[in-house]
């Protein structure tokens, strides 16, 4: 009787066992979880309307208002820029597209609306570059006709993201309303 343990007592090679033997679950439960349903259903990080136009469209639409840019231009219609980035920004809050998509396709038009004079009256042999030179010279900007042209189309880009910021500005507040 010197040998046997007292009932009740685990011996340490009982306990390993028992923690050998101890099952693990394989998969702890998953936790619940929650379904978020965008307004559009679009994707899961889409929280836009899709129903705007397609990209031909859009990419149609961008190159007719460039060209009317370039024709404004022609005949001296500085302001279309604006007026092309308000048309941008009006559009895209009504389509609910992202402001950066109105700003892509206003600069993209306000560029190449006003790029498309300057480019086809140097090609036809009108001293744009020599114009812009003497307009540097008078600005005090070193004599590069290329800083004017480039601040040229600076400044149509300005008014671009100007047309585009007031017209997604004042649509929001129109539809905010009603």
């Amino acid at each position: 009787m010197t040998n046997a343990e007292p009932r009740g007592v685990t011996t340490d090679a009982e306990r390993r066992a028992e923690t050998v033997t101890t099952e693990i679950p394989a998969d702890p439960p998953a936790a619940p979880t929650a379904v978020v349903e965008t307004a559009t259903g679009s994707g899961p990080h889409s929280n836009r309307d899709t129903r705007g136009p397609g990209a031909r469209t859009v990419w149609a639409t961008v190159f007719g208002t460039a060209v009317t840019v370039a024709l404004a231009a022609a005949v001296q219609g500085w302001f279309a820029p604006f007026v092309v980035g308000l048309a941008f920004g009006t559009l895209t809050a009504r389509w609910r597209v992202r402001a950066r998509a109105g700003v892509l396709y206003a600069t993209v038009a306000a560029l190449g609306g006003w790029a498309t004079p300057l480019a086809w009256r140097a090609l036809s042999g009108e001293p744009v570059v020599a114009t812009g030179r003497t307009v540097a010279a008078l600005a005090g900007l070193p004599p590069s006709g290329w800083v004017v042209i480039a601040a040229t189309l600076l400044i149509a880009v300005i008014q671009a993201l100007l047309g585009v910021w007031v017209g997604r500005t004042v649509s929001s507040l129109f539809t905010a309303r009603g």
